[in-house]
């Protein structure tokens, strides 16, 4: 039961951030000249929140692995996974 809920939270919330990043996209290419997007260069700014969630995928399952116990901890990082892969499938269908 815990990882049905944990990856139906982990789905949903995956699927509206990437529902709306998507439209944040979108509305920015219609938005800009493509010529002027040829010209642009990815600042420092647009560096940061790869590398934060790089980092926190790296640190937080051994963070977690310390204070959950193990049959709560696999249930999370498997929910996880499925979560984020079931998000990406109904994306998919969506665009």
């Amino acid at each position: 039961m815990y990882f049905f809920v944990s990856t139906l939270i982990v789905a949903t919330a995956t699927y509206v951030l990437r529902i709306r990043f998507f439209r944040i996209g979108k509305a920015e290419l219609q938005k800009d000249d493509f010529t002027k997007m040829e010209e642009k260069r990815a600042a420092w700014k647009a560096w940061m929140p790869f590398l934060l969630t790089l980092l926190a995928a790296l640190l937080v399952p051994m963070l977690l692995s310390r204070v959950l116990d193990p049959k709560s901890w696999f249930i999370l990082i498997v929910s996880l996974t499925s979560g984020i892969s079931i998000a990406e499938i109904v994306f998919y269908f969506h665009v």
